[in-house]
């Protein structure tokens, strides 16, 4: 019994210690003010409550405007960039956290572990987490006044969310667990989008610990997942306040929104006590996550609030139905191609307007855009080439294998190569030791329990290359993209 509660106290204890080390890193290399880019408009959006590009982030808006209200005016900026410090050192602890879940999954509980195996499950933690606190992309994000810190956190505390359900999922109270993700997703809209991919790791985590794997099981899974997920994004972020817009259309001012929210707030309460006192468990865990969800969205209503009042930032002025549709939908930056559309003709040196093609990459009217796409041969050239290998796998190289320096552009240092930016700040070499390391941890986790380590692989590709499939970018990038994709 001793022995339990001793393993039990030294992992909480190796959890604060990767906390406070990585939290003391980032306090010691934090910007004093602000840095380029959008960080200047979070503050400054942050400290008066104001409205940000969109989408928005009003969730990261109440939150920085708690850390600004109790210090001098000139320690606001500081105080805010304190954010990304918390959120990040948070992050760490729960990836030490959910490295060790991880391994108890195949190992057995850590109280049941032999002392070796519970040693090197300890330390398979603390160095997996503390490795990760000193990325290269991660601790860019972690010092200062951006929202993919607290994405980050949102992601990790809802991987962690998912394994604890998972620990206790025989339980009658279990799925509270998933209750309170739900809720996570809520408030993550109000930060960034990112966070609901995990939303199909949390699926398959559920799927392979409660059905025995089948084709079409797997099939069903994937159809509710994706259904889940649309009916977050768009349908109620989109969709539903496509109805405000044309009930704004006949109603005097807010007021005809206003009872329309109420009224989805009612119907959506009165199925949640239906389904209650008739009993029908599934559907009134899934109202009741549905429920959560717009809880958490509802710190939107800061951002059409505050419109009103028209604050010196206020931009694109989201205070008429109308335009808080279009805020929301980012319609100001336009549509991108996915998987259908016009694309680049190398004959005509123009895009080809006559016939919609599959897959169109090189999409951009712009003329310094076509000058670039005329390099290339086909969409799928591009591709791979630019969308890929340097707007996704240069930013995986810099943090597993090396950064060759800070200077745009800059590309992977293998450690073997010679350079001419070897007293560049961002000059590092790291011989590709952590790509082995997580090469080889990748391969032991399929061996050891596929199912989880597909659920990883899932989460992996849904936050990286997925993002790309969906960004389709183009080129010239006024500033590196690698802080998009640190999941």
């Amino acid at each position: 019994m001793a022995d339990i509660k001793d393993s039990s106290t030294q992992h909480k204890l190796l959890a604060a210690l990767s906390f406070f080390v990585a939290f003391i890193v980032y306090s010691l290399t934090v910007y004093p003010t602000t840095s380029f880019w959008d960080p200047g408009e979070f503050i400054a959006v942050a400290e008066g409550l104001q409205v940000n590009h969109p989408p928005g982030a009003p969730f990261y808006s109440l939150t920085g405007r708690i850390f600004a209200m109790f210090v001098p005016a000139e320690y606001v900026a500081l105080s805010i960039n304190f954010i990304s410090i918390f959120a990040s050192a948070f992050t760490v602890m729960f990836l030490y956290l959910v490295i060790v879940r991880l391994i108890e999954e195949f190992k057995g509980r850590i109280e049941e572990m032999s002392g070796y195996d519970r040693l090197a499950t300890f330390a398979a933690g603390l160095v997996g987490a503390l490795t990760f606190s000193v990325t290269d992309t991660f601790w860019f994000n972690a010092v200062e006044a951006e929202v993919y810190a607290p994405s980050m956190f949102f992601t990790s505390i809802v991987v962690w969310m998912a394994l604890k359900w998972s620990e206790h999922h025989d339980e009658a109270d279990s799925d509270r667990w998933l209750v309170v993700i739900a809720y996570m997703f809520g408030l993550a809209l109000g930060v960034h989008l990112l966070n609901l991919l995990t939303l199909f790791f949390v699926a398959l985590i559920i799927y392979f610990k409660r059905e025995t794997f089948s084709l079409v099981g797997f099939i069903k899974l994937g159809a509710i997942s994706v259904g889940a997920f649309l009916l977050i994004y768009p349908i109620t972020m989109f969709n539903l306040t496509d109805l405000i817009d044309d009930i704004g259309e006949i109603s005097l001012g807010l007021i005809g929104p206003g009872i329309y929210l109420l009224l989805i707030g009612g119907i959506v309460g009165y199925a949640i006590w239906f389904t209650h006192t008739k009993g029908y468990r599934l559907a009134n865990l899934a109202l009741l996550s549905y429920a959560m969800i717009l809880i958490g969205f509802s710190t939107y209503s800061l951002i059409f609030i505050r419109a009103q009042a028209d604050p010196p930032v206020n931009e694109n002025d989201p205070s008429t139905p109308e335009a808080i549709v279009s805020y929301l939908k980012r319609e100001q930056y336009g549509d991108t191609p996915l998987l259908k559309g016009f694309t680049y003709n190398n004959e005509t040196g123009n895009i080809d307007r006559r016939e919609e093609v599959l897959f169109p990459r090189r999409h951009s009217s712009q003329p310094h855009h076509l000058e670039f796409y005329a390099r290339y041969d086909s969409d799928l050239a591009y591709f791979w080439d630019y969308q890929i290998n340097h707007m996704y796998w240069r930013y995986f190289g810099w943090n597993f294998i090396g950064r060759d320096s800070d200077i745009q552009n800059a590309i992977v240092n293998t450690g073997f190569m010679e350079s001419r930016n070897d007293h560049n700040p961002a000059h590092t070499s790291y011989f590709f030791l952590p790509l082995l390391f997580g090469l080889l941890g990748l391969l032991y986790h399929f061996r050891a329990d596929p199912r989880r380590a597909l659920a990883v692989l899932a989460l992996f590709f849904l936050t990286g290359l997925a993002i790309i499939l969906y960004l389709n970018q183009s080129p010239y990038e006024p500033r590196e993209r690698d802080y998009a994709y640190v999941g």
